[in-house]
């Protein structure tokens, strides 16, 4: 069975020219929830990895003399990895890592902003879930009245 993508030239060139190994398939998982019934494609989920653990795997890809391929098999990462690590800390500095997406570096104000967006929109569905329920407690009293004054008329 072959597990490997088939790769355009340019891609072809740009990993054989970082000494990587071809891109590997990502099998899809099906999977039917039996409450359900419903099928549900997934992925693998992705490993997250902390600022200083990406910094002290580039430092040591950098002073230990061992090629990155060695050092990051050292690491249990794919090579691939560390090279977009070490990219991304040359381009960027201090700010490559910012952690939880680009939300590190949002002024107070702005974050704020987004807090209180969150909240008025999880009151916004707690009023429209209460408003559902009156109007379905209504309708419950309405066909409980008509039901005893039907069941009134009935006796009488």
């Amino acid at each position: 069975m072959k597990d490997t993508v088939p790769l355009n030239e340019f891609e072809k060139k740009q990993r054989g020219q970082a000494g990587l190994p071809p891109k590997k398939w990502t099998p899809e998982i099906s999977v039917e929830y039996q409450d359900t019934g419903v099928s549900v494609m997934e992925r693998r989920s992705k490993k997250k990895y902390s600022t200083e653990f990406k910094v002290e795997a580039i430092r040591l890809s950098n002073e230990s003399g061992k090629p990155i391929t060695q050092v990051a098999r050292d690491l249990n990462i794919t090579p691939y990895l560390l090279y977009r690590w070490r990219d991304q800390l040359h381009k960027e500095g201090a700010k490559a890592f910012p952690g939880n997406g680009s939300k590190a570096n949002l002024d107070p104000e702005t974050t704020e902003l987004q807090r209180l967006r969150r909240e008025n929109k999880r009151l916004q569905e707690e009023r429209d879930i209460l408003k559902k329920t009156i109007v379905f407690f209504a309708a419950e009293e309405a066909k409980n009245s008509n039901a005893s004054e039907n069941s009134k008329d009935n006796t009488q």
